[in-house]
């Protein structure tokens, strides 16, 4: 049986029926319009709202990044994977959570410049289910939905796990300190073009996360396999 945080005393399939979905705030202000009724919308905020509790826990954080309330309020999109084959109830196994946000970084030669990526605010696969391929099919799910790369991703602070994830998936490993937390690797700079404005004391980079990209639901045909312990 998949542990407490995993399961809930009501079918996952009926509220997420596909391997991975993608909820935004249109999900949660239309649920009628995406097929959810009432009691299915109160659902779904109590799975966003139990994974967002265990990813805090599990990173150590001082207070949830994701919940439905702060979903709600912002143009993220949070991806879910779900198993609904395994248990007569499913289970869910992990959210990623990303935005775009605007990045006062520093570059490769010690310049300040702003960056407008797509980041990566949450990441998250239940302990249960780690180190079975359900983070990397999650991942490259979201990377295909947002026609992205790994290395053009920035990542607010990314935890052991994850650094290890993407060096060992992307080859991804060296990268600046940041004030802001959020890391930004090599490789993204060494992608960009030169400043539209060169003797600006903070440029403004030309790698920007398209703003048109808006995914509004998935269906995708991976089904989780598990090895039960």
């Amino acid at each position: 049986l998949y542990p407490a945080t995993m399961e809930f005393d009501f079918g996952v399939g009926d509220v997420l029926p596909h391997g991975i979905s993608v909820i935004t705030s249109d999900t949660l202000r239309q649920p009628r319009a995406r097929g959810l009724a009432g009691l299915g919308l109160r659902h779904l905020e109590h799975i966003i709202d139990e994974m967002g509790a265990a990813s805090c826990v599990a990173q150590d954080l001082r207070q949830a990044i994701t919940s439905s309330a702060r979903l709600n309020a912002s143009d993220h999109r949070l991806y879910i994977l779900a198993d609904t084959h395994s248990s007569p109830r499913g289970a869910v196994i992990g959210i990623l959570k990303v935005g775009v946000k605007k990045l006062f970084v520093v570059d490769r030669r010690d310049q300040m410049c702003e960056i407008t990526p797509l980041c990566v605010l949450d990441f998250y696969v239940h302990e249960s289910c780690q180190r079975e391929g359900h983070g990397k099919a999650l991942f490259e799910f979201m990377m295909q939905a947002e026609n992205t790369q790994a290395f053009e991703l920035a990542y607010d602070r990314p935890s052991p796990k994850l650094r290890a994830f993407l060096h060992k998936h992307y080859g991804l490993h060296s990268c600046r300190p940041q004030g802001n937390n959020f890391a930004v690797f090599d490789e993204y700079f060494a992608a960009m073009r030169p400043p539209l404005n060169p003797r600006s004391s903070i440029p403004s980079a030309s790698r920007t996360a398209s703003a048109t990209t808006r995914p509004s639901a998935a269906h995708i045909a991976y089904t989780p396999v598990f090895t039960h312990r």
